[in-house]
């Protein structure tokens, strides 16, 4: 509510502080926006590798947008040894709309 505004007044900290929170818990969607703040050095200083291991944990637990940010971090090589098996391996677990288009492009 504080990051999007929803009937409440925009607290970006306080959106950044519950999502640190969410995410330790394990709640997936709040791993997965945690790891974009990570990656786009929103409110924290970037960190490529942090965002990596916070989208993996959210793909373990079979998120499907996070499966796809998994297979595409292996497949460019960001915040992690680039790797077009793991890529390939993840964007096939995905149903996430955009990991079809992923593979296609891995394929040539």
């Amino acid at each position: 509510m504080y990051y999007t505004q929803f009937g409440v007044e925009r607290d970006n900290k306080k959106a950044f502080e519950l999502m640190q929170k969410a995410a330790k818990v394990g709640y997936p969607p709040a791993q997965l926006k945690l790891a974009d703040f990570y990656h786009n050095g929103w409110y924290v200083e970037k960190d490529l590798k942090e965002a990596f291991d916070l989208y993996y944990k959210a793909a373990l637990k079979e998120y499907d947008e996070a499966m796809y940010e998994v297979g595409h971090r292996y497949h460019k090589g960001i915040g992690v040894e680039q790797d077009l098996n793991k890529a390939i391996e993840w964007y096939k677990k995905s149903n996430y709309y955009m990991a079809e288009w992923a593979l296609k492009d891995i394929s040539g």
